[in-house]
């Protein structure tokens, strides 16, 4: 067995004749996770030229095995600095397996993950937007450089494409290396901040009404009422609301007359010449037309809580192992330029609106009535609503399909992290070239050996060394594996075979992508519970605006001067039996109607916490038996 380098054009130059350009004499190749893959030659009698060390760029290795002229390629790279000569007879070269074309395919690498369903753009931070390895983290991957093609792939962190079994009888050279305390828990906080915005039209009459005797407006002093309450919009300070409509017309009132009666009760006063006569007050009964338009804008702020309890096999006596990680998805683009469809008001053609959670346009100008459908064929829809949240009056994020997306991004997150932390465990273990040389990071090992814990351990390829000394003639390969400490039985011995279908398990379906690998369990919204506080219009504030109702608008409506406390004060006046006295005690005292509303337009932020309920506990494959 020797080995060959041969210098080549380009990474792709894939001649399969082998000249041998150069004998290697000394050789370390190592290739680990995340990374290109580093070879360290040394080259003996080199044909080298000082010009040729300049122009020579690119270079594979190979092992020659016995006589026969079949070369097993091991490594493609290019040289990453000038050859340097040790004495006459060799020359040292150090190359790295990174294709020229490394940062088109980590491009398209991160352009398949955008489109896969690992990807949303909302939850991965904007500074690391362009980062593959933090959306990996998300679901147990990593990326891969084939250290032979220099092709990019991904590989889970417990599984590789291919499985190989070796069997040992001892451990002499075996090293287990224990590397941390897995986690106990995750917990994940998932914050999301928005406007919140809401609008509509209250009618106002009944409530005024029902504030008078009989659930009618009434008055002594009516024509000044009348001009008082026309004016009404005049006391509301408040730039959430305005006032509609806001009148009152003479009512027709009919019934019995103890129900509505038309007069005030008889008053006793003299006339000029000192005779007594008696007389009665008009009452004027009103009905009344108020509509109040009001605009809801809040600062919102929501953050869900989310527990992952780890079962996993304790190693030693070690104290709680919890994390927490804080996750502020990117800010909610809502479209401002869209209001929600509402009644009673006029839209032009081209007016747009939002209702449903789709936009429509209007077509045809028009007065709208008290709800859509009637009007619906004045409008023409043209899509669902482009944003995170469908209405932007939503009491929750996390309740809407997209909230619960980040929610099982955010369950998936804790499993990767609960997944990472139980490969605590790494065992290296030496072989010879020509057993482990065709051993790669895309494979999985179990290996048996009766002196190992439980008698075997399975785990992912992570680290491998080859070494060759012409000097001294050893030649070996060091494979690294890293194992999990977890409970889970399943998975742990599956044989996948290396053309079986790349597939990810995500959101209750399955995904397939020639060139993504990613093994894990299925994760479906049943999985987690997310409690429905919607029908709590009030926590500290108001959620739902689609649940406020008239109190939550208005503070006060207060009568001063009703027609009972009108006859009062003239009867107060009685003794005086002046006609003028009455008038003048009636003048003084005219009905008049206060509106109080209140304030909805906060300038603080109205923060609501979330108690996301997952599954109790979650374990990745068991790896290694110590229980």
């Amino acid at each position: 067995m020797k080995f060959l380098l041969d210098w080549i054009n380009s990474f792709d130059d894939c001649a399969t004749v082998w000249r041998g350009d150069e004998h290697v004499f000394h050789l370390t190749l190592q290739h680990q996770e995340n990374c290109f893959a580093a070879a360290k030659a040394t080259l003996v009698n080199s044909r080298l030229s000082q010009l040729d060390c300049v122009r020579k760029r690119y270079a594979r290795i190979g092992i020659q095995w016995g006589d026969g002229s079949d070369v097993q390629p091991i490594f493609f790279g290019c040289v990453t600095a000038v050859p340097t000569r040790i004495g006459k007879n060799l020359t040292v070269l150090e190359l790295l397996s990174r294709p020229d074309d490394a940062f088109e395919k980590f491009e398209r690498l991160k352009a398949r993950l955008k489109n896969s369903p690992v990807w949303d753009e909302l939850f991965v931070p904007e500074s690391r937007q362009d980062d593959p390895t933090y959306l990996l983290e998300g679901i147990s991957g990593l990326y891969y450089w084939d250290k032979v093609t220099g092709e990019l792939s991904v590989s889970d962190i417990n599984f590789g494409r291919e499985h190989r079994v070796i069997n040992r009888t001892t451990s002499a050279d075996i090293d287990l290396k224990f590397c941390s305390d897995p986690l106990d828990s995750i917990n994940i906080r998932v914050q999301v901040e928005w406007i919140q915005k809401a609008q509509g039209i209250l009618d106002l009459s009944r409530f005024i009404s029902k504030n008078f005797a009989d659930g009618i407006i009434n008055s002594f002093t009516g024509n000044d009422l009348k001009q008082r309450f026309r004016r009404l919009h005049y006391g509301i300070k408040n730039s959430a609301y305005k006032l509609l409509r806001c009148d009152v017309k003479e009512s027709d009132v009919k019934g019995a007359p103890s129900f509505y009666p038309e007069y005030s009760r008889l008053f006793e006063v003299t006339d000029g010449s000192g005779g007594k006569r008696s007389i009665r007050f008009r009452r004027h009964w009103f009905d009344c037309d108020c509509l109040l338009y009001w605009k809801y804008r809040q600062k919102r702020r929501e953050i869900a809580n989310i527990t992952l309890e780890n079962s996993f096999q304790r190693i030693r006596n070690a104290c709680p192992n919890r994390k927490t990680i804080n996750i502020k998805l990117r800010s909610i683009a809502l479209r401002s330029d869209v209001l929600p469809w509402m009644g009673h008001t006029f839209y032009a053609a081209d007016s747009q609106v939002a209702f449903g959670g789709y936009v429509y346009v209007c077509v045809q100008a028009h007065r709208s009535g008290n709800s859509f459908v009637p009007d619906q064929d004045k409008w023409h829809c043209t899509g669902k609503i482009p944003s995170a949240m469908p209405d932007a009056s939503s009491a929750s994020f996390f309740l809407t399909p997209r909230g619960q997306l980040a929610v099982m991004h955010a369950v998936m997150m804790a499993r990767a992290h609960l997944a990472w932390s139980t490969r605590c465990i790494e065992v290296t273990f030496r072989g010879s070239v020509e057993d482990f040389a065709s051993i790669t990071l895309d494979m999985h090992v179990t290996l048996n050996c009766q002196d190992l814990p439980g008698g075997s351990v399975t785990g992912k390829v992570i680290k491998t060394l080859l070494f060759a000394d012409g000097k001294t003639g050893r030649q070996y390969v060091d494979i690294t594996i890293a194992c999990s400490v977890g409970k889970a039985r399943h998975g742990v011995h599956l044989e996948l075979d290396k053309h079986t279908e790349p597939l990810i398990n995500y959101a209750d379906q399955n995904y397939a992508n020639d060139e993504i690998f990613v093994r894990g369990d299925k994760l479906s919204i049943q999985d987690v519970s997310i409690p429905d506080f919607t029908s709590k219009a009030k926590i500290d504030g108001i959620l739902a605006p689609s649940l406020m109702d008239i109190a939550d608008l208005v503070d006060d409506v207060r009568i001063a001067n009703s027609p009972e406390e009108q006859e009062s004060v003239m009867n107060s006046v009685m003794h005086l039996r002046s006609v003028d006295a009455l008038k003048q005690a009636l003048n003084h005292s005219r009905t008049q109607i206060y509106l109080k509303l209140r304030n909805i337009n906060h300038k603080m932020t109205l923060e609501h916490e979330v108690n996301v309920t997952a599954q109790t506990s979650w374990s990745a494959p068991e790896g290694v038996k110590i229980d």
